[in-house]
């Protein structure tokens, strides 16, 4: 992400400060570095292929959590609490395969998703599949 958008750095002060962090530390990483983590995504994603034959789709919670408070996030946006929110959504995007979260609620009312995750290739039967459950 920090080369896409290193031709923008003069604007990253817009982002929020998590994300300009991310941005930052990205500028850190060597080429070797980067090379044996593609390496390593293209093996995660050889054993999840592996692991899942057969399945069609995977649902997971989006989160682990229920949505936190604005306050308990807000200023800590690398805490335990973004850790946890982004537990479960960060697989698919390491190793580039499609996601949705479906909107829900828990028993007592409060947001909650759903992620339904596909494999490469599969986002219009990921849509299609969100539309019949809608």
């Amino acid at each position: 992400a920090a080369s896409t958008h290193l031709d923008k750095r003069e604007s990253w002060g817009e982002c929020f400060p998590d994300v300009r962090r991310l941005l930052e530390k990205g500028l850190s990483v060597s080429a070797t570095e980067y090379i044996n983590a593609l390496a390593t995504r293209r093996e995660v994603y050889t054993e999840l292929k592996r692991t899942l034959k057969g399945v069609d789709v995977l649902a997971t919670p989006t989160t682990c959590i229920t949505a936190p408070r604005i306050s308990e996030v807000l200023g800590r946006e690398d805490g335990a609490v973004r850790a946890v929110l982004t537990h479960n959504t960060v697989y698919a995007s390491y190793i580039g395969l499609p996601a949705i979260s479906v909107p829900g609620l828990t028993v007592d009312g409060l947001p909650l998703g759903v992620q339904l995750m596909g494999d490469r290739n599969t986002d219009r039967h990921l849509i299609e599949l969100v539309k019949t459950l809608e």
